[in-house]
């Protein structure tokens, strides 16, 4: 169980409502390390792909698999883009092995290059204080979130049917 020093029982009842089964589920696992096949931990794990933000993203999902406009795959449409969606998917606790994911998933294989890198294909349209990487160049930000990605779907084992 978790460290009562830590959060204040009121608090963790307040986290376990069920109107936010990511909250939930992540509070069950993180904070009071319960075990994945708790009963409790699958409800809630099942819950998050039927209430809340996850369906709601999952439904902005284009047919081929993006989010936003094709061309926005991470830096001009930050937050919005494909590899911000399945980022924050991922942090509210996503059941990667959905079948909405598959073809993102396919399509983010597809840009990584060669070597194993992904392209910076448009800078962030947003204000920013600094240019952080060149247009057109591989990039390091978005070869991490990336790969950040693909390690999730590695530990879901998603596999493409």
């Amino acid at each position: 169980m978790s460290d009562p020093t830590l959060v204040r029982p009121s608090i963790v009842d307040w986290l376990l409502e069920k109107d936010n089964p990511s909250v939930r589920y992540i509070t069950l696992r993180e904070i009071l390390d319960f075990p994945q096949d708790d009963p409790q931990v699958l409800q809630a794990r099942s819950d998050i792909m039927q209430s809340g933000p996850v369906p709601k993203i999952l439904s902005r999902q284009k047919p081929e698999g993006y989010w936003g406009k094709p061309e926005d795959f991470y830096e001009r449409n930050k937050y919005k883009g494909t590899v911000w969606s399945f980022i924050l998917l991922a942090d509210l606790g996503a059941d990667g092995r959905d079948e909405r994911m598959q073809d993102a998933i396919d399509l983010l294989r597809s840009k990584r290059d060669d070597q194993g890198r992904w392209i910076n294909e448009r800078p962030y349209s947003g204000r920013m204080q600094v240019t952080i990487e060149p247009e057109g160049q591989p990039s390091k930000w978005v070869t991490l979130h990336a790969l950040k990605v693909l390690k999730w779907v590695k530990q879901m084992n998603i596999a493409r049917h």
